[in-house]
């Protein structure tokens, strides 16, 4: 049954690439110059080595939480490139770095997750042109704390979670320190997106709330939901078991990935308009 679940997942992933492959060549045709594949294999690049340099860290005392910075330059690719080219650049990713660590068979959910890591933000940077600044900011707030919300919701009436097959009690004190960082997270990026408007201006004001919106998205479609269906599926881990870890994780990366992922927009920035 567990193989059948596997090919059956393999044929509908396939499936959703090509599809998703023809309607972004059809609407968003591929642009051929040097410029683009440059930057295209940069990111390409980089990705395959932050994801070379990832680290399972523990959590409860068990080594149980894969930290890592892969997602970063595949954002980036599609915050500056086109869709096409970010959906290329997803793939590429994936496809190499399958070939420098090979696994006993590829699956295609993962494969998925890059494209979609790639080009969900290309898409958003398409769709957002004609967007205010100030409905983008009203986006961001409306985004953390409607996350906030539900962490909050789903994390109250946990009673113990299973980690590595481990069961762990969840104290209230433990559930008021999380809480408070998810509140205290939150308040944060807001805080800062207030403060970037102040000292930068509108116009990196605007590139700060569409780099958070794409990162929340991010995290909570590829980590929080598609992620664990494929762990699901391979190896029969539950979806709500793993669940508690991905949120607490998300909680994390989420602020370092906004954080670093701005920084590294702005250098960029600096690069491609010298070049």
């Amino acid at each position: 049954m567990g193989n059948f679940n596997v090919l059956v997942s393999q044929v509908i992933c396939l499936v959703m690439i090509v599809a998703l492959y023809i309607y972004i060549f059809k609407v968003y045709p591929l642009k051929k110059d040097i410029r683009s594949l440059v930057y295209a294999s940069m990111f390409v690049v980089i990705s395959i080595v932050l994801n070379a340099l990832s680290l399972t860290i523990p959590f409860f005392g068990v080594p149980s939480v894969k930290v890592g910075f892969t997602y970063i330059p595949l954002l980036m690719c599609g915050f500056f490139m086109s869709p096409s080219w970010a959906m290329l650049v997803g793939l590429s990713m994936d496809m190499i770095g399958l070939m420098i660590t090979p696994t006993q068979y590829p699956f295609l959910g993962f494969t998925l997750n890059h494209i979609i890591a790639a080009g969900l933000p290309a898409l958003f940077i398409q769709k957002s042109k004609n967007l205010s600044t100030d409905k983008v900011r009203k986006s961001v707030t409306v985004m953390l704390v409607l996350f906030a919300s539900i962490a909050i919701v789903y994390l109250i009436p946990l009673q113990e979670v299973v980690i590595s097959g481990t069961d762990f009690l969840l104290t209230n004190s433990i559930k008021i320190s999380i809480i408070l960082y998810i509140i205290g997270a939150c308040t944060l990026m807001l805080m800062i997106l207030k403060r970037v408007e102040n000292k930068m201006g509108e116009k990196n004001s605007d590139v700060l709330a569409k780099w958070i919106l794409i990162t929340i998205f991010a995290e909570l479609i590829i980590n929080m939901i598609l992620t664990p269906i494929w762990l699901d599926v391979m190896y029969q881990i539950p979806f709500i078991f793993s669940l508690f870890i991905r949120m607490i994780k998300a909680c994390v990366m989420i602020s370092l990935n906004i954080i670093i992922g701005f920084s590294c927009i702005n250098i960029l920035k600096r690069i491609i308009k010298v070049s």
